[in-house]
């Protein structure tokens, strides 16, 4: 069932119930609208409290104060190590002689040797000695993720409890971007669905739970990717 997105008014589709935005645009639209709000609100609510409050008021005036302190500390003490380096430039000719030589140096162009690409095993040519492993954008990509698929092998937990602790302390900016990529991929997240229904009904079948079917079935997709022969030759 249709219903008007309160954006601009254009009839769409919901994924959910709670859906109330007809794309991404619209979306991001209504969340700025939305954090502008919260904003005015939180204002608002921090003038009646420094009403209704000295003490919390005074707290705030005095934080305030620290922290501008602070920046001014810190700008002059910035601006007193310029000014000494300046000055023991113009003053001490080794010192200028130094810092010449190393700008020098990091401005000579670096000669270009062979590598070899850790992913493809191609030959490619870099400049002097950069840490560059990959031949192209695709190899490097692939070896982003191979390095990820290993740190989660040897660290078995702590990517879920990261991750868990990231969406326990960003909630609202989770369910944002949550709600923006279903709304810029629905028609994946519908295939999803489609598939865990097949799945849940094969595992109600066979009297397992679908989170074991699930596994069974990614297990045997990978044993047959296994098998499969190679393209790459010796």
């Amino acid at each position: 069932m249709k219903k008007p997105c309160v954006v601009c008014g254009k009839a769409f589709n919901p994924y959910r119930s709670t859906s109330i935005t007809c794309g991404a645009e619209c979306q991001a639209v209504y969340r700025n609208r939305y954090e502008a709000a919260r904003r005015d609100v939180r204002a608002t609510e921090r003038r009646q409290r420094r009403a209704t409050d000295p003490e919390w008021a005074e707290r705030c005036r005095e934080a305030t104060r620290k922290s501008r302190a602070k920046r001014r500390s810190n700008a002059e003490i910035v601006a007193k190590e310029r000014e000494r380096r300046l000055q023991r430039y113009a003053a001490d000719a080794k010192y200028r002689a130094a810092i010449l030589k190393r700008q020098h140096e990091r401005y000579q162009p670096r000669p270009i040797t062979a590598a070899t690409c850790q992913v493809c095993g191609a030959s490619f040519a870099k400049a002097g000695n950069a840490n560059v492993r990959t031949c192209g954008p695709e190899c490097r990509r692939e070896l982003k993720r191979e390095t990820q698929r290993r740190y989660v092998v040897s660290h078995p937990g702590r990517r879920a409890e990261s991750s868990e602790k990231y969406r326990t302390n960003n909630r609202e900016k989770c369910l944002d971007a949550t709600m923006r990529h279903r709304s810029e991929n629905l028609e994946r997240y519908r295939m999803h669905a489609r598939e865990a229904a097949r799945a849940k009904r094969a595992a109600s079948r066979l009297g397992i739970p679908s989170l074991l079917y699930t596994a069974m079935k990614i297990a045997s997709q990978q044993q047959e990717s296994d098998n499969a022969p190679s393209l790459h030759t010796d």
